[in-house]
């Protein structure tokens, strides 16, 4: 029966230390879900901040695709409005052969006028000079005239 208080006093050795490894296996098993509901927790927040992030990313992304698009469209509006205006300028104004033979046409009206009126100038002209020789003339005369009759009196 030595055996029994043996095992006992070992047995109870042995309990002692199995309660003790079970209670810190219980701790350290406590302490290992709390890190890891921790750890989940900073998981989700950061997970959380993440999409948040993600989202208000997206919205101004979108944001700035709407701002371009609106942007593009006012610059196609503008480019088709200064299309439109060249295509009347261009359809309304005349060509460069149509404006030459026009010029060519307007300076065979004005030739003819050109030349009477440089004529009637040179007229002018001509009988303005005939004037003032005539009245050199008819001084010079007058001199003549006067000095005869200032001699012959004397």
């Amino acid at each position: 029966m030595r055996a029994g208080p043996v095992k006992s006093r070992w047995q109870g050795q042995i309990e002692a230390t199995i309660e003790a490894i079970r209670r810190d296996m219980e701790g350290r098993d406590k302490r290992y879900t709390e890190r890891a509901e921790a750890q989940d927790k900073a998981v989700s927040a950061a997970l959380a901040a993440q999409k948040e992030a993600v989202a208000a990313a997206l919205a101004a992304s979108d944001k700035a695709v709407d701002k371009a698009e609106q942007t593009a469209e006012k610059w196609r509006a503008s480019a088709n409005e200064w299309r439109g205006a060249m295509s009347d300028r261009d359809r309304e104004l005349p060509s460069r052969r149509e404006v030459t033979a026009e010029v060519a046409r307007i300076e065979t009206l004005i030739k003819p006028l050109a030349d009477y009126v440089a004529m009637q100038q040179g007229r002018r002209d001509g009988i303005s000079s005939s004037g003032a020789v005539l009245y050199a003339v008819l001084v010079l005369l007058t001199a003549v005239i006067t000095t005869v009759i200032l001699y012959t009196n004397h």
